[in-house]
């Protein structure tokens, strides 16, 4: 205000303008300004709105004077010439309407904030400076631009009135834009004259004039500039661009910078009104073609050399400032240590000849890879020589995997699991994984497979020698703990029985520790400053990490996302609520922000959890009359169930988990003539007596090993905790979760403590010492595995690690049936295996049936819903569930089979679909089982084949001349008359009909699937909503079914969830934005520069608590005559 005085041209006029202060505002106004001046009050809400309290009190226009209006922020005081500048400039260009300052900094003069501002063609107001660009007059030239700043803007009163001032709809950023948008558009002139000097201090509006405030005000000119019929394709630019800055911002580690753009490109479409009628007053006033205004449009190539050149700058700062001192270093500089980079460049003049002798180059770890992948790989290749080409794996839980893309892409997503006679059923997270690798291979998911598992101990021996760098910086004890974990019993073990699951968890724990102690900032044993981005990054990677281990191993994810998130617990009430150290208060945060890191978890399990709730929520009982609370209990079974198919085995006591063995082993037995136990403790107890050494040590090393012993002791408890819950049945047996993975979090552990007890400060004899039984330890272990493999022994089935998976056939069904399952019908194959020792199947102890669709049974198709619904009761006591209709029905017509009583099968064979019949395990063509199957009407005998002995279904009499399809006895989706008899077969996709032309037919037809009655089957014809038929003729009673009109029509069935879309879409959502915080980005972070940042002061200045509560906008007006 003194300095408005002190103007040499005095203005006519002062009006000030209170707009809803809480402090002295007033008393000031009236001490400083004359006591001619006019004191308002305004509401709160912007520059526009409180200078619209000023327009009624502005002098009426006249013919011969000429009124101008100076405008002023609080924040801003005039160079004493200022007015008499602009003024003599306006006098000399008639055609200008508005004119405005050289915008200088408060304290630092030099320092310019803006001379004259332009507009992108996406509405964003630039000032075309470089950053902390000073002023040297370079800009002194300056004439016309697109828009000048508002604190100090000279506009002439009569075309004020015109354009009705500043748009309120723009409160504290853009409203200079606008204005002067408007004054072209109408034919005026905008200049900025340089001599005029405003000394700018922006403090004040800095954090309402942020990057969201500018989004929201680009976003807005955009749309109300738009002409009217491009305003829908604009409208959609700002969306689709918000929706980008929310993903760009999101890589850049910044949430809350994507989050804030995303809601600032909405913002201005939640008030269409406001905006339309924006649009219309800005019309009235149009009065020169858009394309002149466009004209005044900064040229894109000067944008973006200008963003290209303050990026530089801001790195180039940020690269400065970042430069560590000695003791950030750890260093010393004046007493005798190594010294930082800073004492350095003193040291040497600040010349960079010779920043070599800063320090050692490090050590290259490209030996000590090679020699772990040489190692590794040799010893997997020759352990497991008789996989080597093998067209796929089978045994344990392994079956083959779905070679074809549309077939794995439906187990993957759909919630209709297409398994046995089809079951409704949310999909099982593992299933994603085989859809990448189908898709990345070009169908050839098999060849991926057995690649992973030829190849799982040196993908874990890299990823061990990975985390291990977070704990010690020694490149031979990363080498001999990489090593240690790679021909570690729980891995092998896993990989010997089929545990697809068990051996994804091995691979991924150390990756997931890696990520934990980044993102807690600890390296090499000890604290390290991290970016904030990089922080993110790692949390980021950590819930992914978090997110395959409870993909494989589900029990091990409980574990773990439970621990992080209880830890993030407690430091968020140690940070809230208890006083500490700087350094443990640093700490305990890092903790904290570790809350959200279990997200991914909950998402990839998340289709399961809903349609659990679903059900409960709809019905008190299911259809197969499940109590209530059973349904939550089978939701949980088939939570816990690993991937593949059910595995029973015993799980080893507590005391043998010690050791490192996952599967009970007996004490009496021997191994290369040796007692198992001493075997075992020869492998195992080592690693456990080095590690109890760590526990011992002082410093952030013992510490770290601590911690790491009491994660793993807790995955022990959570190990027989797991053993008391029943989740499925395996050939009668009861099956409990597999605790190998919690066994491998124990293992980890204590490699961890045992390479932090060897870190520095051992003599050198106790680490030769623990090198040499830790290499013991790897050897034993290492013999173990090959050992047996390679004299053909059984001393591996002394630990449950007998080598279960064998090479699988090219094809798990015939030919010829595989060919029809995937034919337009969709006709199933029952397979009846005979041979084994005890059974799952009903119909006889030593035969085993299933019913497979497509090309036959695939690991993506094992549904856990499916192999849960065997075994009910609770979860501690489990009772075998009796068999339900369609199982009832299986049962009869497979023992009919076998036992060759002559019986008929077609009927009930073609209810369910089926027109082969394979029987696998017969070596012996002169079985009498095969004389038995001969005695069946029906079945015609096709012979051997690679995949068992096959028959044919023969079709019901009058189909084939019904349906005029000799080559299909059934389909998975008929037509039946009302007497039952076949009308017609039906084409289907995975039991879908699309668009199935249906001709007209007599009364009472009806459309049968060949799948379970679910409440989730819809069925219309011509739009129309087709009734569900029960107790028809022909059609069985577990059988899904629908009435038919008699007239013709275009048929569709599908199975519908309304959860299904909105679960899978927002999980996608969820998991794209962690994956993109997950990618690192260069320590050279170049992040976009704002605008904005040029108002930031360099030494933040702290307010006191009266200016926090004062929400203050005063603005000045100055009426010149």
């Amino acid at each position: 205000m003194a300095a408005l005085r002190g103007q040499s041209r005095v203005p006519d006029q002062f009006i000030a303008i209170d707009a809803a202060s809480t402090d002295e505002t007033a008393a000031l106004f009236r001490e400083h300004l004359p006591s001619t001046a006019l004191f308002l009050e305004a509401p709160a809400g912007g520059f526009g709105t409180a200078l619209a309290a000023a327009s009624e009190h502005l002098p009426e226009p006249e013919a011969d004077i000429q009124d101008w209006l100076w405008i002023h922020h609080d924040d801003a005081a005039p160079a004493p010439d200022s007015l008499a500048v602009l003024l003599d400039a306006v006098e000399r260009s008639p055609a200008v309407v508005i004119a405005g300052c050289k915008q200088v900094q408060a304290g630092r003069e030099r320092a310019l904030l803006d001379v004259g501002l332009s507009v992108t063609r996406h509405g964003e107001r630039l000032t075309m400076l470089e950053l902390d660009e000073q002023d040297q007059g370079q800009h002194d030239r300056v004439s016309d631009v697109f828009a000048v700043n508002s604190a100090g803007t000279l506009v002439r009163l009569d075309v004020w009135r015109r354009l009705q001032g500043f748009d309120p709809s723009l409160p504290f950023v853009g409203d200079d834009i606008d204005l002067a948008w408007r004054a072209r558009a109408a034919g005026h002139r905008v200049v900025v004259v340089p001599q005029a000097r405003m000394i700018h201090e922006p403090l004040g509006v800095k954090s309402r004039v942020d990057r969201t405030a500018q989004r929201r005000a680009s976003s807005y000119l955009r749309l109300k500039h738009a002409p009217a019929l491009a305003l829908p394709f604009v409208a959609l630019a700002v969306i689709f661009g918000g929706i980008g800055r929310f993903f760009s911002g999101v890589f850049a580690k910044d949430i809350s910078y994507g989050a804030g753009q995303l809601g600032a490109s909405f913002a201005p479409l939640w008030h269409p009104f406001k905006l339309f009628k924006a649009r219309r007053l800005a019309a009235k006033t149009n009065s020169v073609p858009r394309s002149v205004v466009r004209r005044a449009f900064a040229d894109p190539r000067e944008v973006a050399h200008i963003r290209r050149r303050n990026r530089d700058l801001h790195a180039a700062r940020v690269a400065a400032v970042s430069i560590p001192t000695a003791s950030q270093a750890g260093g010393v500089s004046h007493s005798g240590g190594i010294a930082g980079s800073a004492d350095l460049a003193h040291a040497t003049g600040g010349h960079d000849d010779f920043e070599a002798l800063e320090g050692t180059a490090k050590p290259s770890n490209i030996p000590a890879l090679t020699a772990l992948s040489v190692l590794t790989l040799v010893l997997s290749l020759v352990g497991f020589r008789q996989l080597l080409g093998a067209p796929s794996l089978v045994g344990g839980s392994l079956v083959p995997l779905s070679t074809s893309l549309a077939e794995t892409w439906h187990n993957a997503t759909s919630w209709w699991q297409n398994t046995f006679l089809g079951v409704a059923g949310a999909t099982d997270p593992f299933d994603a994984l085989i859809l990448a690798a189908n898709a990345v291979s070009g169908n050839h998911a098999n060849v991926v497979g057995v690649t992973v598992y030829l190849g799982a101990m040196t993908l874990a021996a890299w990823s061990a020698y990975w985390f291990l760098r977070t704990v010690t910086s020694r490149i031979g004890w990363r080498f001999v703990g990489a090593l240690l974990w790679a021909v570690h019993p729980t891995l092998f073990t896993a990989l010997a029985t089929g545990r697809p699951g068990a051996v994804l968890a091995h691979l991924v724990l150390p990756v997931a520790a890696g990520l934990l102690l980044a993102a807690l900032g600890i390296k090499g044993g000890g604290p390290i400053d991290s970016q904030h981005g990089t922080r993110v990054a790692h949390r980021a990677g950590l819930s992914l990490a978090l997110a395959l281990i409870s993909v494989g191993s589900p029990i091990t994810g409980v574990f773990a996302n439970l621990m992080i998130f209880v830890a993030a617990v407690v430091a968020a009430v140690v940070v809230a609520f208890v006083r500490s150290s700087r350094r443990r208060t640093g700490f305990s945060r890092r903790v904290r922000a570790l809350w959200w890191t279990p997200l991914a978890s909950l998402v990839v399990f998340a289709p399961l959890l809903v349609q659990s709730l679903s059900r409960w929520l709809s019905t008190p009982a299911a259809n197969d009359g499940t109590p209530e609370h059973s349904v939550w209990t089978q939701a949980v079974r088939a939570f816990l169930l690993e991937p593949g198919q059910p595995q029973a085995y015993t799980p080893a006591p507590l005391w043998q988990q010690l050791l490192g063995f996952p599967v009970e082993f007996s004490t009496d037995a021997s191994v290369f003539g040796l007692s198992v136990l001493v075997a075992v403790c020869v492998v195992s107890a080592p690693l456990v007596l080095i590690a109890l050494i760590g526990f011992l040590r002082t410093g952030v090393t013992g510490a770290i090993a601590r911690y790491a012993g009491l994660f793993g002791v807790l995955a022990l408890v959570a190990s027989g905790a797991a053993t008391l819950v029943t989740v499925a049945l395996d050939r009668g047996s009861v099956v409990v979760p597999y605790v190998g993975p919690l066994v491998s979090v124990f293992t980890l552990a204590m490699v961890t403590a045992a390479i932090s007890a060897m870190r520095a400060g051992v003599p050198q004899a106790a680490r030769r010492t623990g090198a040499a039984v830790l290499t013991l330890a790897v050897l034993a272990s290492s013999a173990w595995f090959i050992v047996p493999r390679v004299a053909s022994t059984t001393d591996a089935d002394a630990i449950g690690a007998g080598q279960r998976v064998i090479a699988g056939r090219d094809s798990v069904l015939p030919a010829t049936a595989a060919d029809r399952g995937r034919g337009e019908f969709e006709e199933r194959t029952l397979v009846i295996e005979t041979g084994a020792s005890d059974s799952k199947s009903e119909a006889s102890p030593a035969l085993q049936a299933r019913l497979m669709n497509q090309a036959g049974d695939t690991l993506d198709s094992v549904s856990a819903v499916r192999s849960v619904a065997s075994l009910g009761g609770t979860l501690w006591t489990p009772e075998r569930v009796d068999a339900s209709a369609a199982d009832s029905e299986l049962r009869n017509v497979v023992g009919s089979i076998v036992t060759g009583n002559s019986t008929d099968v077609r009927a009930t064979l073609a209810g369910m679909g089926v027109s082969f019949v394979v029987i696998d395990g017969i070596v012996d063509p002169t079985d009498p089982l095969l004389s038995r199957i001969r005695s069946i009407p029906g079945l015609a005998e096709v012979g051997d084949t690679s995949a068992g002995w096959l028959w044919r279904v023969g079709p019901l009499d009058g189909v084939t001349e019904a349906t005029g399809q000799p080559a299909a006895s059934t389909a998975n989706v008929r037509v039946l008359n009302a007497d039952g008899s076949v009308a017609q077969f039906v084409p289907s996709n995975f039991s879908k009909v699309k668009n199935f032309a249906l001709p007209q037919g007599d009364a009472g037809r009806v459309v049968v699937l060949a799948q379970q009655r679910d409440s989730g089957w819809m069925a219309h014809l011509n739009g129309q909503q087709l009734e569900r038929a029960i107790n028809v003729p022909g059609v069985p009673a577990w059988a899904q079914a629908f009435q038919l009109p008699e007239t013709a029509g275009t048929l569709e069935i599908r199975y519908e969830s309304p959860w299904r879309v909105p679960v899978f879409v927002g999980g996608a959502l969820i998991l794209l934005v962690i994956l993109l915080l997950a990618i690192p980005l260069p320590k050279r972070q170049l992040a976009r520069l704002s605008e904005a940042q040029r108002y930031r002061k360099e030494t933040p200045v702290r307010r006191t608590d009266a200016e926090e509560q004062t929400a203050t906008t005063a603005e000045e007006v100055s009426h010149v005559e």
